[in-house]
């Protein structure tokens, strides 16, 4: 079974989590639009006022999100399908730390420069923290249900290390207990 087609059949149970992120929910003040890279069910924006645009590669997560958003698109984290110097607001919660390598990493931060419009416009990056969890490497399979998905967790610096080869020039970082998140700016 594929990424994707794990992803199929997780979204109904995975769905059902109606997830509070603090740090997004600050950032988005004020914001009229956002792009959301690997949305899943976007539940976590279902009290934004403004435009969303969601992308996920799963079929039954954008069947989810359609609670929240009605424009959606069948896309991946490191290929989307936005033009460049289009989107002034950029998120990506829990979404890079799903990506199997770390090119595919730098990848989608490269990406999303490319798609930020240039002056003023910022992105918001989540990933596990690798001391967070019991884990005792970087890269595992953890279960969700039956189903095992991939998880580079990481350490820190890496995030913003990662952000820089990909061309960021503002970079700013904050964490809470389980997560690491960039902001960034071009």
């Amino acid at each position: 079974m594929n990424l994707r087609q794990t992803y199929d059949k997780i979204a109904k149970e995975y769905g059902g989590y109606n997830r509070k992120w603090p740090i997004l929910e600050a950032f988005l003040k004020n914001k009229k639009s956002v792009l959301d890279i690997g949305c899943g069910n976007a539940s976590y924006l279902k009290d934004f006022k403004g435009k969303i645009i969601g992308i996920d590669f799963s079929i039954e997560h954008l069947k989810l999100a359609k609670k929240v958003t009605n424009k959606l698109i069948c896309g991946d984290a490191v290929s989307t399908p936005i033009k460049p110097h289009s989107s002034q607001t950029i998120i990506a919660m829990a979404v890079i730390h799903h990506l199997k390598t770390s090119h595919m990493r730098l990848k989608m931060l490269k990406s999303v420069k490319e798609m930020l419009k240039n002056k003023g416009s910022v992105a918001l990056i989540s990933a596990w923290k690798y001391d967070s969890l019991k884990y005792k490497r970087s890269d595992n399979l953890i279960k969700f249900g039956k189903y095992k998905r991939f998880y580079h967790l990481f350490k820190q610096g890496e995030l913003e290390a990662l952000a820089k080869q990909a061309g960021f020039k503002h970079i700013e970082s904050i964490e809470d207990k389980k997560n690491w998140y960039v902001v960034l700016r071009k």
